[in-house]
């Protein structure tokens, strides 16, 4: 308890110190101080925003991301997915997917990991772009069920990503209990 009310002073200094008043004194900090740069000032709200959730989280730093150990989805979470009428990476479905579960991560529920379930089934295949890098782009199968591959610009030049019709995105979510499975034997 006193931990917490450590952090709730702290807080109040922090948030003080970002609008310019001294926490101690209560008196304005002077123009030319040092602790009242715009820079520090947006620090110090920064800081105080973060200790408002430690103190939320009763105290707790953190809290590390929520995993869920269990295999899969029930079908009520399934349903809660929301796919995309339009086409998305598989990094965005992957992301919908752990928000319907009510997660920050799940073991095998990663872009990465369904992508390389769908090159090992034929849906994805391996192939070198110009500059010598190795790359997932659709099969004819992959196609066939809605992937396509895109180029778009990157801070790292332009660059391909494939993108999951609904169709795919669907295909995917009722796989989704062989993809867990496979990441559990160890392939990858």
């Amino acid at each position: 308890m006193e931990e917490l009310l450590k952090l709730k002073r702290a807080r109040e200094y922090m948030q003080a110190l970002s609008e310019g008043v001294d926490p101690l004194s209560g008196l304005e900090i002077p123009e030319d101080d040092v602790a009242n740069q715009v820079r520090l000032c947006r620090c110090f709200a920064y800081v105080a925003s973060v200790l408002d959730k430690v103190i939320q989280n009763g105290g707790a730093v953190g809290g590390g991301p929520r995993i869920v150990a269990r295999l899969g989805l029930t079908e009520e979470q399934k349903q809660a997915v929301e796919l995309s009428g339009r086409p998305i990476g598989i990094t965005e479905l992957a992301k919908r997917i752990l928000a319907a579960a009510g997660v920050d991560r799940m073991r095998g529920v990663s872009g990465v990991h369904m992508a390389a379930w769908l090159l090992e089934k034929g849906f994805l295949e391996e192939e070198f772009d110009d500059e010598g890098e190795l790359q997932r782009v659709p099969s004819e199968t992959g196609t066939a069920l809605g992937i396509t591959k895109i180029m778009r610009e990157t801070t790292y030049g332009v660059k391909p990503m494939n993108l999951y019709s609904q169709e795919a995105q669907q295909f995917i979510l009722d796989n989704l209990d062989e993809i867990l499975c496979w990441k559990k034997s160890g392939k990858k």
